[in-house]
């Protein structure tokens, strides 16, 4: 699922960066970030707190935008933090390990108490280690090092992902001795593994050093990022549907039916005891319904085959880890934050309570991660119902954000997180 950066608080940086017409006194807070990473948490909401139903098609809809496209919008503003924290910490290296040495255990905490969700700030600290180095890198470099990392994860998520060992939880401590299967979990063939993740944070440390509350700057980084999202998510998906792609193909009956090359897989996906009739009751039952879910199934087996496969490099499904992915996710976040950082001019007043939700990012993903072992699994309840539980922890955590915003300068996580790097 998804999750955040807790930014610097206030978000600041030096004049040289932001350029002197952000700053105030010295110090300046871009409010458009801290919107874009509250629509982020919302999105991230959706995603853990809502199922796809095929039979509410605006639901559906949204749920189905959210998913690959909320956690590249938090990882880029994670990207933005770091050269923000970078511009005016005292000792910004010692800031980024200390978020390194928190994260990490607390993701994995966090990961074995909210097992139906994917946690992702056991990510966040190996992001956080790595920018110790990145973020000395110049502008041409951050961007050219983004390219070849989407590359690079393309090959390395059909390579070694498949081969790699997994990361099958604590279990006592039994889970990380030896460490090699955290190491690649976090690396490689995890939910929101460094490859291809560290795109995302390479374009936002990039990010960071505009001057974001610039209003035709964000109006330009909203146009590229339509223009990049579609290039990513149409042209992919154009491109790799035409290609057979998902593995499933439209018969002269007008019914979906499997390629050939990928019968074998789903078949595994399905059980020892399943055979060809069963995946023809698939298909034709209610062919509409279930093609998502054949897939669904069609991708699970082709990412656990070893191999390269260039042509799906051109698949831009949510997590798909590809480039293509990758691109209109980018593309998406940036235009995301770009009209955040519009309606924040615009609307500062209007905006205020989700400005700081977006303010108190770490501390209600927690809240959020441990509300939701206590919520009801997704499989047993309506689509109504998870509306409503959705709606309510959105709610409940603007509340929390903006009331405690207006007496404390952090949020609770946040300022434990500023005590702790302080020299």
């Amino acid at each position: 699922m998804t999750t955040v950066w807790p930014a610097p608080d206030p978000i600041t940086i030096a004049g040289t960066a932001l350029g002197p017409e952000a700053v105030v006194g010295g110090r300046c807070r871009v409010h458009g970030v801290d919107l874009a990473r509250a629509l982020a948490f919302a999105g991230m909401l959706v995603a853990h707190f809502m199922a796809r139903h095929t039979d509410h098609p605006v639901p559906d809809a949204v749920r189905a935008f959210v998913d690959g496209r909320a956690m590249p919008l938090f990882v880029l503003l994670s990207g933005v933090s770091i050269t923000l924290l970078a511009g005016h910490a005292r000792h910004p290296d010692r800031a980024l390990l200390v978020r390194a040495a928190v994260f990490l255990p607390l993701g994995l905490a966090l990961q074995e108490w909210a097992v139906q969700i994917a946690i992702i700030l056991q990510y966040y600290a190996l992001f956080s280690l790595v920018a110790v180095g990145l973020r000395r890198l110049g502008d041409r470099a951050l961007l050219a090092g983004a390219v070849l990392v989407a590359g690079a994860a393309g090959v390395t998520a059909q390579e070694l992902a498949p081969r790699w060992p997994s990361y099958p939880g604590w279990q006592g401590g039994d889970g990380i001795r030896p460490p090699w299967g955290l190491l690649a979990n976090l690396t490689v063939n995890g939910y929101y593994p460094l490859l291809p993740a560290l795109a995302f944070v390479l374009v936002g440390m990039w990010l960071g050093r505009r001057n974001l509350d610039d209003a035709r700057l964000a109006a330009r980084l909203a146009l590229v990022g339509v223009v990049l999202g579609l290039v990513g998510y149409v042209g992919g998906r154009a491109a790799g549907d035409r290609l057979g792609l998902d593995g499933v193909t439209t018969g002269a009956d007008g019914l979906p039916a499997l390629r050939a090359e990928w019968v074998g897989p789903v078949l595994a996906t399905m059980g020892p005891d399943a055979t060809l009739a069963d995946v023809d009751d698939v298909l034709r039952d209610d062919p509409a319904a279930r093609r998502a879910q054949l897939e669904v199934m069609v991708r699970y087996a082709r990412e656990r085959q070893p191999g390269f496969h260039l042509v799906r490099l051109l698949d831009a499904h949510g997590h798909s880890q590809m480039p293509a992915w990758v691109a209109g996710s980018t593309g998406t976040a940036c235009a995301a934050l770009g009209g955040c950082v519009l309606l924040a001019r615009r609307f500062r007043r209007t905006a205020a309570p989700l400005v700081a939700l977006g303010q108190c990012s770490l501390t209600v993903y927690v809240v959020q991660a441990v509300v939701i072992r206590w919520t009801p699994s997704l499989d047993e309840t309506t689509m109504g119902r998870q509306a409503l539980i959705t709606g309510a922890m959105l709610a409940g955590c603007t509340a929390f954000s903006w009331a405690w915003r207006r007496w404390f300068r952090r949020g609770p996580l946040e300022g434990l997180l500023h005590l702790l790097a302080r020299p």
